[in-house]
């Protein structure tokens, strides 16, 4: 396919726009070590132990069972405030305004609640076109 052929683009949000895997890493260790289980060592652990289903990821690091809705409400409670902090990555911007310039289609995945995207989104300008004033 040549580049002139793209029609759309779909993007995933956190970690490939949004460089928030290091605040995520964090939030998640201070659950652990909330409820007295080893953190997770690096950022390289955190991220070859991260999956989906996160009832999954969950369970790799001790947390499963009964305990996990509450960890996982636990965790979600501490990450809008610091997840405000982090940034776009550093060819993010660039790369979705070449796209648009050229009309592709640009499509977001996330597994973040609808309405905490947008605000996420807000923050960095990219708000969906339909939304934009």
């Amino acid at each position: 396919m040549r580049e002139d052929e793209i029609e759309a683009i779909c993007w995933d949000w956190n970690g490939t726009l949004l460089d928030d895997v290091a605040i995520c890493h964090r939030t998640m260790n201070d659950v652990l070590v909330g409820r007295g289980r080893e953190p997770i060592p690096t950022l390289s652990d955190y991220r070859a132990r991260f999956r989906f289903p996160v009832r999954d990821f969950y369970a790799s690091v001790g947390i499963d069972g009964d305990e996990f809705p509450e960890a996982a409400d636990e965790y979600l409670a501490l990450l809008p405030e610091r997840i405000s902090s982090a940034l776009l990555h550093s060819d993010a911007r660039s790369t979705i305004d070449a796209f648009a310039r050229r009309g592709v289609r640009q499509v977001l995945a996330s597994a973040t609640l609808s309405d905490v995207l947008a605000e996420q989104m807000r923050r960095h300008d990219l708000a969906p076109a339909s939304s934009k004033r």
